[in-house]
């Protein structure tokens, strides 16, 4: 188990109150059609995704087809490579992340939690041999110029920095990405705090955010714009 996963399930075993996920769920048939899917760079390390989890985007990358596809948080590039594997030949899978020598330099507080995870020697390491499609970007996504990506991105998948004006950040960013008919997926939902209030807020409050899913057996909330289909 995700060693994250534990210290939240540590903390609720003794009474600190984390902010209750209210998002609906929705099973995962509901998102995406029978897709019998084998994820690559299945052995995670801590900080990745769970396999479960990976055949899940992998499945939604698999049946929408994005010709772009836009990752916050690169970590160690086991989602990344898969992002990649699963869409288009003709694809490409642009991914942010914030290199360790900016660790002290960002607008926005980085969680003590989250620090780990940008003090790596090496960002994407995991895709560093089949990087054909994949454009790895670096920066601070407070402070990163999104403007030449808005209105391009088919797939956007949050998993950056976990603090309440990150997300808040975050999910701005992704909305101007998407194009219509774009998808936004979170990681992270009713595990980390900051992710847990912020996406409540918008269910609650945000117009664009009515028809948010939490997928069921996941952390992921997804959003697919009405607007238009990818296809």
């Amino acid at each position: 188990m995700n060693i994250r996963v534990i210290i939240y399930k540590t903390l609720a075993t003794f009474g600190i109150k984390r902010n209750k996920p209210i998002i609906p769920e929705v099973p995962f048939k509901e998102i995406v059609s029978n897709i019998e899917i084998e994820p690559i760079e299945k052995k995670g390390d801590d900080g990745n995704i769970t396999l479960a989890e990976l055949k899940t985007i992998s499945a939604i990358v698999r049946q929408n087809q994005p010709n772009k596809v836009f990752e916050i948080g690169t970590f160690n590039g086991r989602t990344t490579i898969n992002l990649a594997h699963f869409s288009p030949q003709n694809s490409t899978v642009f991914t942010l992340d914030l290199p360790k020598q900016d660790l002290g330099h960002t607008k926005f507080t980085i969680e003590d939690g989250d620090k780990a995870y940008v003090d790596k020697e090496t960002i994407g390491d995991r895709y560093k041999n089949n990087a054909d499609k994949i454009i790895q970007l670096y920066g601070d996504s407070a402070t990163f110029d999104f403007k030449p990506y808005y209105g391009t991105i088919d797939f956007m998948f949050v998993d950056g920095a976990h603090s309440a004006p990150y997300v808040i950040n975050d999910t701005e960013v992704a909305f101007k990405l998407i194009r219509p008919g774009g998808i936004i997926l979170w990681h992270d939902y009713g595990i980390w705090r900051g992710v847990t209030k912020v996406l409540n807020n918008y269910f609650k409050k945000d117009a664009r955010c009515k028809e948010l899913k939490h997928i069921e057996g996941t952390c992921f909330v997804y959003y697919k714009s009405n607007e238009k289909k990818l296809n």
